[in-house]
């Protein structure tokens, strides 16, 4: 018997967005579930409001809509962050009853409180994962003050995970301000001097592991190997027991890597990273990273591939940056394997969606200069060259390719941007650093030199 799709109301986040999906394919629930074999009604139960669906249920919707598990996932976690806020307000009209009493000695239950601070944990850790990290502030810290009130002990591994999930948040705003590093450290080194004391491996592999994102953040390359080496260390009898941090960890050696432009080593890296399941990680990042080291790398089929997977992604959750980004480098994909109508046509996208990157800008000029040049290449340049200007990025993310693109068209007048920008490389990356040696940073040094030299403005980074 066809099984009828739940009313809107009934409908948990999940539900909401795969209704639409059906609606938009002209499908059902009954279609949908014959495509893999799996009953109407058990995924008609996984849309529910309040309900988590089991990892199965999500793996058959992956496979039935052909979309990522990860944005299933992060559609449930919106759910946990929906439901938690209803039990809040539920929490809100019991404690504000009609007829005003007396207040009760001692305010709520400690196990009323202890669930409470439970729940605002769980709600915290969902915003983290959508990457909500100052929403993820306010409710670890509602966990905190409430865990404080609390008479009974609070088990170290309870302490050490807000500690840590604070931290994590911390780095998350860093592209906001860098001071966030420094609290992101302040709350490594708590919960490290607590795991030590109660012998916690987890927790004390993950400080390491979040030492070494921040070590990377601020273009300290060595030291964020070195911490990801002792976190691998600690966790090689655990390996099975954790494979998520395995997977940060190979994901930060492989940034490590695509930083000083090896590109074999970064996409085995990548790869090693990408075969590790995980129900909720957010994968944009890391096949943004992939795809681009594979562009260099020569695959540029496997490249394509990789770099649409973050493109569906956008455009399902309306993510502009990030449909940006994966359009440029789409295009630099096309531009590297010579195809400059279809590298033209993602330029010319990117940019349409966000006119404050300079990447994208500077790549339809590359395109024009290759397709015969235009009347407008000289203003084009000029307007990348102020969007580079005002650029802030993080070390790790390298501009050199853009700056290139400015001196070849600007020359000596872009030299001003191009010595701000790399003094401030060299603050992270010393001038004798491996990080200058690669083949295309010498290019770069090289034309940055000739033409100082000819404005009798002479610089160099040996």
């Amino acid at each position: 018997m066809p099984v009828r799709s739940l009313p809107p109301d009934e409908c948990s986040a999940l539900g909401r967005w795969v209704s639409d999906w059906l609606e938009r394919q002209e499908q059902n629930l009954n279609s949908l579930a014959n495509r893999v074999g799996k009953q109407p009604t058990i995924f008609k139960y996984a849309l529910k409001k309040g309900i988590i669906p089991e990892k199965r249920t999500i793996a058959a919707l992956s496979q039935a809509m052909g979309v990522p598990k990860s944005i299933l996932w992060r559609l449930v976690l919106q759910e946990v962050i929906e439901e938690c806020e209803r039990e809040e307000t539920e929490v809100e009209i019991v404690q504000a009853p009609a007829q005003p009493r007396p207040p009760r000695r001692g305010g709520i239950s400690g196990q009323r409180r202890s669930a409470l601070a439970a729940e605002h944990v769980r709600k915290a850790q969902a915003l983290m994962t959508l990457r909500e990290y100052q929403r993820a502030v306010d409710e670890l810290i509602k966990a905190v003050e409430l865990t404080n009130q609390d008479t009974q002990k609070v088990s170290p591994e309870a302490v050490s995970e807000n500690l840590l999930d604070l931290a994590l948040c911390r780095h998350g705003m860093a592209g906001q301000g860098v001071e966030y590093l420094s609290e992101a450290d302040t709350y490594y080194q708590q919960t490290l001097v607590i795991a030590e004391e109660h012998g916690l491996t987890e927790y004390a592999a993950r400080v390491l592991i979040g030492q070494g994102h921040t070590a990377l953040h601020r273009g300290a390359l060595e030291q964020a190997n070195d911490f990801y080496i002792r976190a691998e260390q600690m966790l090689e009898v655990y390996v099975e027991r954790f494979p998520g941090m395995m997977r940060s960890i190979f994901e930060g050696q492989g940034l490590i890597a695509y930083t000083l432009e090896d590109w074999p080593k970064a996409t085995a890296l990548y790869h090693k990273a990408d075969i590790i399941d995980s129900q909720i990680h957010d994968k944009k990042a890391l096949y943004l990273n992939m795809g681009y080291a594979l562009t260099r790398s020569g695959q540029h089929d496997e490249a394509e591939e990789t770099l649409i997977k973050v493109l569906d992604y956008a455009i399902s959750f309306k993510d502009k940056n990030i449909e940006a980004m994966a359009l440029f480098r789409l295009g630099y994909n096309e531009e590297l394997r010579d195809m400059l109508s279809r590298a033209f046509e993602y330029y010319n996208r990117a940019s349409e969606i966000d006119n404050k990157a300079p990447e994208a800008i500077l790549g339809l000029l590359r395109i024009q200069k290759a397709m015969g040049g235009s009347s407008m290449d000289n203003l084009l340049a000029r307007h990348g060259y102020q969007l580079l200007c005002s650029t802030a990025s993080s070390p790790v993310y390298d501009l050199k390719e853009e700056w290139i693109t400015c001196l070849e068209f600007l020359g000596k007048s872009a030299l001003q941007g191009v010595n701000i920008w790399i003094t401030r490389q060299i603050k992270c990356f010393p001038a004798n650093a491996t990080y200058w040696s690669t083949p295309k940073r010498q290019e770069f040094l090289s034309l940055l030199n000739h033409l100082a030299e000819e404005a009798k403005y002479p610089y160099s980074a040996d």
